[in-house]
């Protein structure tokens, strides 16, 4: 689909919602196609076009009705837009379903990440800690029973079918990686148990530097396509995982941690958990890959190398 296609797309489906006063800006292509568009009401918006076949109808609409409320909680998150019908989204038949979400002015956090000094790394870590806590603590406020999303339970990695694909199955593996990857998950899944504090809600699951905005007012979450219901610790988990190679990542981690646990009602994480679940996001990143990358692609192999990296680092799997 080109892009005129697309602005066309956007400019009839920006109706739901009173009209576009200007052309719509093709923002990303990839999973979800979001763009950049101004109502006929002044208001700025990301109009998304969810990708097909990856969520249902009911479960984007909870997706929104989460963020709906953790934004009136006043979390720092976007607040979805109804349309003039008072719908969450709508669903164009045998096309996608889209959404439309408040426009933040910010950026992403992982632009300057990598220049950061250790003392501003500790601050931001703690502060994204401190914002992991707060997104745990207003969800266990909600009423999410009625809500259709994705379970990241132990079957989500360590089923025959894991949720985002089986990793041991990367094309880039040698057959002895492969090997060591395959019989890793059976000793990871005997150990799940015991290493999680018990912490199970509706988490974000995909707290990438990308996903973390910054303006002058703070930090802000987005883009919450992947989110369901599993371990709390995988958001921690999730948000160290593109760190791993930081200079400063024990520091990170440690200020990570610190926010978190000071904010946190009810549970606690430590270190140890966290390096097993960093575990399990760079297995669920192996697989995530095959599906969507050319198995010749480079980043096969890159997202191969970082799980058998965090195996060797954060386990005593050989």
């Amino acid at each position: 689909m080109i892009n005129k296609e697309l602005i066309d797309i956007a400019i009839s489906a920006s109706k739901n919602w009173g009209g576009t006063k200007s052309e719509p800006k093709l923002i990303k292509t990839r999973e979800n196609i979001v763009l950049d568009i101004t109502l006929n009401s002044g208001q700025r918006a990301a109009l998304r076009l969810h990708r097909p076949g990856y969520q249902s109808f009911d479960a984007i609409n909870s997706e929104l009705l989460w963020m709906e409320t953790l934004a009136d909680m006043r979390f720092p998150c976007p607040s979805p837009i109804r349309a003039i019908s008072g719908e969450l989204a709508i669903e164009i038949p045998n096309f996608r379903t889209i959404s439309l979400i408040e426009w933040i002015e910010a950026t992403e956090v992982g632009e300057s990440v990598s220049q950061l000094k250790e003392t501003t790394l500790i601050n931001l870590f703690t502060t994204i800690g401190h914002h992991i806590a707060q997104l745990h603590n207003l969800t266990d406020k909600i009423d999410t029973k009625s809500f259709t999303r994705t379970n990241w339970d132990s079957q989500a990695f360590f089923s025959e079918k894991p949720l985002w694909g089986k990793y041991w199955k990367n094309p880039s593996l040698s057959k002895d990686e492969a090997t060591q990857i395959y019989e890793a998950r059976q000793k990871l899944s005997d150990e799940i148990n015991t290493i999680h504090n018990s912490d199970i809600g509706l988490i974000h699951a995909d707290l990438l530097k990308e996903n973390i905005l910054e303006n002058t007012s703070g930090l802000w979450f987005i883009d919450f396509d992947d989110s369901g219901f599993g371990f709390r610790e995988y958001d921690l988990a999730t948000a160290l995982i593109q760190h791993i190679d930081n200079p400063y990542f024990e520091s990170i981690k440690k200020a990570l941690v610190n926010g978190y646990n000071n904010h946190r009602q009810y549970f606690k994480t430590n270190s140890n958990s966290l390096n097993f679940f960093i575990i399990l996001r760079s297995l669920a990143s192996c697989g995530w890959v095959i599906g969507r990358v050319p198995d010749a692609d480079p980043n096969q192999r890159v997202q191969a190398l970082r799980a058998l990296k965090c195996l060797k680092r954060f386990s005593d799997f050989k």
